[in-house]
């Protein structure tokens, strides 16, 4: 078995896992005015600067093409955007900023995954802790400072836009590696942290991952579609169970679940009235209506519909209360097509299929192994594609890819699939 990673290398993958759970807020902290997503990449290339000279390896990689033309196509337009729109211009390419992750999970030895597995009930255990604690949030929050987002809009160290997502990954994980000697626990637990996401995050989002992981962990493992009906159905008996005691006060939409109302959750996601949820089957017909506008912007002049708006003005027209500006579609896909046209669309469209495609194949060769270093790399990817899989589900309702604790740990996993089929054809770690 390869030698243990460095403490300092260890610690990288602690402080990914920290911006991923805590989300907005770490992603508030600057440190000499710099974000701390930018200061997570540079800490991660000292950690790993001796290994940097493997970036040329990737070089030669195929989706590496689709990421050079995606690189050419943002910083031409954010070498013009940025003398007339200063900051904002470069707010707005933080997602084609943050694609260089994948050039340092290249970068990243496999024996920090191999860590990371034996390790990940301790992360498991931490997401669900957290989780937890956003019931108690009414009683822990008017205790911490607050902080001020970029766009202006308020937030504490304690922010939860990634939980639901967290939630789900933990929940699933527990069905792709259930041993046969654990019974009937890991499908109880599911059922449990899946009706805890529903009863208390209330997020559409949730329903698209649980059926886009479902999807994987059929494919994945050989009879998960039995262990994925009884998970569903001791999820349908804890959100009952969960519907008897008054959460509805400590829910994010203030709302008492049970089936029927779940029932009319999901049937929200259309966008048609949905009894209890009007408010966000609303959202659907504004995310519709920016889309629209974006289209129609792009259409009427052939250098934006191929090149895009650029970067510095907001893409649609809405503003929150106290001010806020959005200034993205809620689709990370839409708004590459607003920001780089439909040249854009298609590279990071391209680039994200034959990155899925290349973690398919990675799994596809561990599951053939039989070392037990190698079923912790299985154990590693198994994870990390399902959080990638979360954050693109998420990403097609909201601007998943324009937050840093999103699009860091999405390109750095990514990253990491290359280098474990390196290590697979080569043996180097």
């Amino acid at each position: 078995m390869p030698a243990q990673p460095s403490f300092y290398q260890k610690s990288f993958v602690c402080l990914v896992f920290l911006f991923l759970l805590l989300n907005y807020g770490l992603q508030v902290v600057q440190v000499a005015l710099v974000p701390f997503g930018e200061v997570l990449l540079a800490v991660g290339a000292v950690v790993f600067f001796g290994r940097l000279g493997l970036i040329v390896e990737f070089v030669f990689e195929r989706e590496f093409l689709f990421l050079l033309f995606f690189w050419v196509v943002g910083y031409c337009h954010l070498v013009f955007d940025v003398p007339e729109y200063g900051f904002w211009a470069i707010r707005d390419s933080s997602h084609l900023i943050e694609t260089s992750a994948i050039l340092l999970g290249y970068c990243i030895p496999v024996t920090c995954f191999a860590w990371f597995a034996r390790k990940a009930k301790w992360f498991g255990m931490a997401v669900l802790l957290y989780a937890v604690l956003y019931v108690f949030r009414d009683y822990v929050l008017p205790f911490l400072p607050s902080m001020t987002t970029s766009a202006g809009a308020e937030t504490t160290i304690f922010s939860y836009v990634s939980t639901a997502s967290l939630l789900m990954v933990v929940a699933f994980y527990l069905i792709v590696g259930k041993n046969e000697n654990e019974g009937v626990w890991p499908v109880v637990i599911f059922g449990l942290v899946f009706a805890y996401t529903v009863v208390v995050f209330q997020s559409r989002t949730t329903y698209i991952q649980f059926a886009l992981l479902s999807i994987y962990v059929a494919w994945r493992k050989k009879g998960a579609a039995v262990l994925i009906a009884s998970a569903v159905a001791a999820g349908l008996a804890g959100i009952s169970v969960l519907s008897l005691f008054d959460l509805e006060s400590l829910s994010r939409l203030g709302v008492r679940f049970d089936l029927s109302v779940l029932m009319n959750h999901i049937y929200a996601i259309t966008g048609a009235p949905s009894e209890g949820f009007d408010d966000a089957a609303a959202g659907v017909g504004h995310r519709t209506d920016w889309w629209i506008n974006i289209w129609n912007v792009a259409v009427n002049d052939w250098r934006v519909f191929l090149f895009g708006q650029g970067y510095g003005e907001p893409l649609i027209d809405f503003v929150l209360a106290g001010d806020v500006v959005v200034r993205e579609p809620h689709n990370s896909y839409v708004s590459a097509f607003g920001r780089l046209g439909v040249v854009g669309f298609f590279l990071i469209v391209l680039l994200h299929s034959f990155l899925y495609f290349r973690g398919a194949v990675v799994v596809g060769r561990l599951k053939r192994c039989s070392g037990q270093f190698e079923s912790y790399l299985l154990k590693y990817c198994d994870i990390t594609i399902m959080t990638l899989i979360c954050i693109t589900a998420f990403s097609l309702g909201e601007d998943g890819m324009e937050k840093p604790f999103f699009a860091i740990p999405f390109y750095v996993f990514f990253g990491t699939f290359f280098r474990v089929n390196v290590f697979l054809a080569r043996g180097r770690v």
